[in-house]
């Protein structure tokens, strides 16, 4: 909460200190939490080479100790970490780990979100053709959830590619179908 306040100093304190009293008590799961969320406000200060550290400390634990939810949300915030360094392949693999801790998981949601992120690596480096295909699967799977802000971010994106790709009727469809969507839900963004 206090990270998105923009109180990042407190953040941090507040993370720390939650890191001991676990820690003390011997709740690895709470260590690993309060690791991540701990890197979580480092790199919204900013600070992503100690974030990246933390990430990957807090993702130990979570294997060791077996809480793979707690292991997908670490993996997430390494492959942002990457992202934030340009390291676009890195986080393409850390978001593949994600998928794949998803599907162990059998969250549907997660899945399809890893799927996104790792169309997203591709839209950037410029494989067209794989950012579509990798698009297209992860719409169908939140439209099969029934997903309205997935499906919306999926179409967008999907959208995007198909424009870069000069498929400009289709690319239209689909933009237009995501700002429809957005207008029924209310989102703004």
């Amino acid at each position: 909460e206090l990270e998105a306040l923009g109180r990042m100093a407190q953040a941090q304190e507040s993370c720390e200190t939650a890191k001991g009293l676990y820690a003390r008590a011997g709740d690895r799961a709470g260590v690993a939490s309060a690791t991540g969320y701990l890197a979580a406000a480092l790199a919204g200060a900013g600070d992503h080479d100690a974030a990246q550290k933390l990430y990957q400390t807090a993702l130990s634990i979570q294997r060791d100790i077996g809480n793979q939810g707690g292991a997908l949300w670490d993996l997430n915030g390494l492959a942002n970490e990457l992202w934030a360094k340009e390291d676009l392949e890195g986080a393409r693999g850390r978001y593949e780990e994600a998928l794949r801790t998803a599907q162990e998981i059998k969250s549907r949601p997660d899945t399809a979100d890893a799927r996104a992120n790792i169309g997203f690596t591709w839209l950037e480096e410029g494989d067209l053709a794989q950012a579509r295909k990798t698009y297209e699967r992860a719409l169908a799977e939140f439209r099969e959830m029934a997903n309205s802000s997935g499906v919306a971010n999926a179409l967008n994106s999907l959208g995007e590619t198909l424009y870069f790709q000069g498929e400009l009727p289709e690319a239209a469809q689909r933009l237009e179908e995501a700002l429809s969507m957005d207008r029924r839900s209310g989102e703004k963004g």
